[in-house]
């Protein structure tokens, strides 16, 4: 893998990994449902369901696994065809699995929020701006990661003639 592209990659997991950081927040810092006021676990599920959480979820496991190829070194034509196999297998087996996350997040945000707080977010995504809004989601994600992919390439590209300009003026050629 060419270093731009190498960065690109790293840069690429990093924002996915801390895309992810609210779930694992949530389940490390933020403790169990049964902790939590069911009033306000009730009103984060609401919040969630309202904002198509689970469609969203559901939309940004391809982009995750399209990056995991990505990031996988190329393979013989017959290797190649069985590792997609793999990839649309595991695809499938974690696609009924966003369940899991959404259950995390409502008990993060119901931790953070109260039941008012949540119910008004929550009537909000039901006017018609909300719903516009929550429709346009999806594509705002993939378009966002395109763009956080982009930036990450520049600056990853500039930090790395930065640090060799720097290391040179020191003596040391990378």
């Amino acid at each position: 893998m060419k270093k731009p592209a190498f960065l690109a990659a790293v840069l690429s997991a990093f924002l996915l990994i801390t895309a992810a950081a609210p779930a694992v927040h949530a389940q490390t810092a933020g403790g169990s449902a049964a902790q939590i006021d069911p009033a306000r676990l009730q009103a984060a599920k609401e919040l969630l369901k309202v904002t198509k959480a689970d469609r969203n979820m559901a939309a940004i496991l391809p982009m995750m696994l399209k990056q995991l190829r990505a990031m996988m070194p190329p393979l013989g034509p017959d290797a190649q065809k069985a590792r997609d196999e793999v990839m649309d297998e595991v695809e499938k087996q974690f696609k009924g699995r966003t369940g899991e996350v959404i259950d995390k997040i409502a008990v993060l945000y119901a931790r953070r929020f109260t039941v008012e707080e949540m119910r008004a977010v929550a009537a909000f995504y039901r006017t018609r701006p909300g719903q516009k809004f929550v429709a346009a989601l999806p594509e705002l994600a993939t378009e966002g990661m395109k763009i956080g992919q982009q930036w990450g390439r520049q600056i990853g590209l500039e930090a790395q003639r930065k640090i060799r300009e720097e290391m040179a003026k020191r003596g040391y050629k990378l």
